[in-house]
Parts: structure tokens; C-alpha cells; sequence
């Protein structure tokens, strides 16, 4: 598997760790779920070498949403996130250090379905293999 992969696959399961409700898709509007949920998105690579080593900077875009009434749930389900992916990660075959300072979390107020108000809390979390 490559590394791209099993990153991914590493912070599903601690998405998972925090919350059953937890997907790499967003749930259709009809579908039944319980908020709040983690939405593990988007992850973008880019390259770098050296003599010796090949590694690479990912960057990873995780969503918690729930409904208007759980901002502190929300907020507090991605902080836990955060807290977990600090430091050395170790997959099956590859090794991702990531820092504190490289993380970003962003509160917001989402309304892009009609008629309703959603809490999300967007991260985008920063891993470096070398």
C-alpha cells in the first residue's frame, strides 16, 4: 500500500477511536445519521527526495459536523483529533511526524443546506514523512 493510503487509513481509525459516526464520504441529506459525525476528506501529496530517502509532505482535510445546538461538541471532537495526531505516527510500512504549529482548525457556522444550520469545525492537518 502507499503511504498516502495508509496515512489516510491510520487517521480513519482514530477518527473512528473518537466516533463510530464516522465516514470518508459526506452522508446524503436523506440518509440517517447522528451528529455529530467526522467527515475524513481530501488528502493532497507533494514529493521530496534526497540522496537517500524518499518522503513527502500530506496535508488532510477532516470535517466534524453536528447540528446547530452542539458547537462544544463539535469543537471538542476536534481538538481530541488534534491531540491525536501529534508527534510520531507509525503506519504498517511508513513513519509521519507531525507539529502542532502546521495545524489548522477553523469553527464556522454552515448553512449550505436550505432551511438548515450546521456547527462544523474544519481541519486540515499537516504529516511529513521522510
Amino acid at each position: 500500500m502507499n503511504a498516502e493510503q495508509e496515512l489516510y487509513d491510520l487517521i480513519y481509525q482514530k477518527c473512528l477511536d473518537l466516533t463510530e459516526n464516522t465516514f470518508d464520504y459526506l452522508p446524503q441529506e436523506n440518509e440517517p445519521i447522528e451528529y455529530p459525525f467526522i467527515y475524513v476528506g481530501n488528502l493532497s501529496a507533494i514529493g521530496s527526495q534526497t540522496k537517500t530517502s524518499i518522503g513527502g509532505t500530506y496535508t488532510l482535510t477532516v470535517d466534524v459536523w453536528g447540528d446547530k445546538t452542539q458547537r462544544i461538541e463539535v469543537s471538542t471532537l476536534g481538538d481530541r483529533l488534534i491531540k491525536q495526531c501529534q508527534g510520531l505516527l507509525a503506519s504498517e510500512n511508513y513513519k509521519f511526524h507531525a507539529f502542532f504549529s502546521e495545524q489548522e482548525k477553523r469553527m464556522m457556522i454552515d448553512a449550505s443546506v436550505p432551511n438548515t444550520v450546521f456547527q462544523r469545525c474544519n481541519l486540515t492537518l499537516v504529516f511529513h514523512r521522510r
